[in-house]
């Protein structure tokens, strides 16, 4: 079994660690990892010390040395995103590093990050070589219509208004400070009626799982959001203060680019009503639903969906997000074990209707959007 955190246990991820974990070379951008890094540490270069942290195994299995990520010559990641992502190790829990095999140890690089789909199957038994998109328990089930288990989507956040007695809006933690979410559910709002709460399950019950509140320090929609159509339906919200991770609050990973989901089956979850109009949920629910080709989301439905969104929902109905679903995420296990959050709760017909899927912001199509807003 995984190793869960305990109370002290808890770690903040320090100058390399608000990382998307995605392909944040679209446009010949530099990547997020090294931008954020060169930004937050240039004062501090002289801190990172060139030397092993412990060992560790790298995505092919090979025995190495956690080192700082500009000690680590491995160029061959630079166009593997995946392979990156696996090797990344927690440094004295405080920052991240990379397994480095001793032949590559010695110069910097800055990572260009693209799409790859290497399997890496292994999962990790030690939460410093834990990375994004990676929960507590080794096998999570995959199933629907039902309860998830306290512990299971880390990455899951809530956000509330005051005054309300149920959960406003879902969203998705993707660091230490940022809750991705949809545009609407922070639209005609302002942060000081909202706050976001992260390692929730049951909103009635206190103390169940550690949760945390935040109040909210910036939240950015997106500039091309239409309120009518719901196109460009994502936001990005920074909280006052970085979170510390813990068994229940992880961030998840970001998605490759231009991956085809169809026909594979996505996970949605949320505290939103079960049936359209219904009471509220208490405890975090979950459901897998099957992405559908786009044209056949277009068949099924009057309006516009352009390639910006993606439609999953049972073509008999019943399994769906709902009514305050939104802003949730909907992710996809990849064969590394890593989940990676595709979609973003945006609008439906209804609720479950047979032939009338959800549709979910498509993630990897906003990425150069997320990193621009991500106040690095």
């Amino acid at each position: 079994d995984l190793l869960e955190l305990s109370d002290n246990e808890e770690f903040q991820w320090g100058a390399a660690e608000n990382q998307l974990y995605s392909n944040a070379n679209a446009n010949n951008k530099t990547d997020f990892l090294s931008r954020h890094h060169l930004s937050k540490r240039q004062a501090e270069a002289s801190l990172l010390e060139n030397k092993d942290y412990g060992p560790c195994r790298t995505s092919l299995g090979d025995a190495g040395r956690c080192r700082h990520i500009i000690y680590c010559r491995m160029p061959e990641l630079k166009d593997d995103v995946w392979r990156l992502v696996s090797q990344l190790c927690i440094i004295e829990k405080s920052s991240i590093g990379i397994c480095c095999t001793e032949q590559a140890s010695s110069s910097r690089f800055s990572p260009q990050i693209s799409p790859s789909h290497e399997e890496t199957p292994r999962i990790v038994n030690r939460p410093e070589q834990r990375g994004c998109g990676i929960t507590t328990r080794q096998y999570p089930r995959i199933t629907g219509g039902r309860p998830a288990e306290p512990d299971e989507w880390p990455w899951m956040a809530a956000l509330l208004r005051e005054g309300l007695p149920h959960v406003w809006c879902g969203g998705v933690l993707i660091t230490d400070r940022h809750v991705l979410t949809a545009a609407h559910c922070l639209h005609k709002r302002t942060k000081e009626e909202l706050f976001v709460r992260l390692g929730e399950y049951n909103t009635h019950q206190l103390n169940e799982t550690r949760s945390r509140d935040f109040r909210i320090a910036t939240m950015v929609l997106h500039a091309d959001f239409d309120s009518l159509s719901y196109e460009n339906d994502i936001g990005l919200i920074r909280i006052e203060r970085p979170t510390l991770f813990n068994s229940y609050i992880w961030p998840v990973c970001m998605p490759p680019l231009n991956e085809d989901w169809t026909g594979r089956h996505a996970i949605v979850m949320g505290w939103g009503t079960q049936t359209f109009s219904g009471p509220h949920s208490k405890v975090l629910m979950e459901a897998s639903l099957p992405v559908w080709k786009q044209t056949d989301c277009q068949k099924a439905m009057v309006e516009h969906i352009p390639s910006t969104v993606i439609c999953a929902g049972e073509p008999e109905g019943g399994q769906d997000s709902c009514q305050g679903d939104s802003g949730g995420p909907l992710l996809v296990q990849l064969p590394n074990n890593r989940w990676v959050s595709i979609g973003i709760v945006s609008w439906g017909v209804r609720c479950g209707e047979p032939e009338r899927p959800g549709v979910y912001t498509r993630v990897d199509r906003y990425l150069d959007w997320i990193i621009s807003n991500a106040d690095i």
